[in-house]
């Protein structure tokens, strides 16, 4: 259980080695539950089968014969439409 919301006693307890106050900042918070919610997104996502792989072709501009390809990865998402990886990727990354 977290300090901010337990008596001081208990706090100073459970850290008996140091006392580290605890600021709670409600913006932070929001930007924690927002993250975890599009972790959780993303992982629904791949559940899903909602990512999608397209092909595109590499062209030389010389002779116009197609010289490879690149995959793109792309989110078909139900809510937002189909969705970059920009648009989706950062936020997905776990921070550890």
């Amino acid at each position: 259980m977290c300090c901010c919301v337990m008596p001081i006693r208990q706090c100073i307890a459970l850290n008996s080695v140091a006392v580290i106050p605890i600021i709670f900042d409600p913006h932070h918070d929001r930007l924690l539950q927002v993250r975890h919610e599009q972790r959780q997104r993303f992982v629904d996502a791949l559940n899903h089968n909602e990512l999608c792989l397209y092909y595109q072709p590499q062209i030389d501009m010389r002779s116009g014969n197609v010289v490879g390809v690149e995959a793109l990865i792309r989110w078909q998402h139900p809510d937002e439409g189909l969705l970059a990886p920009g648009q989706f990727y950062l936020s997905s990354i776990p921070h550890r």
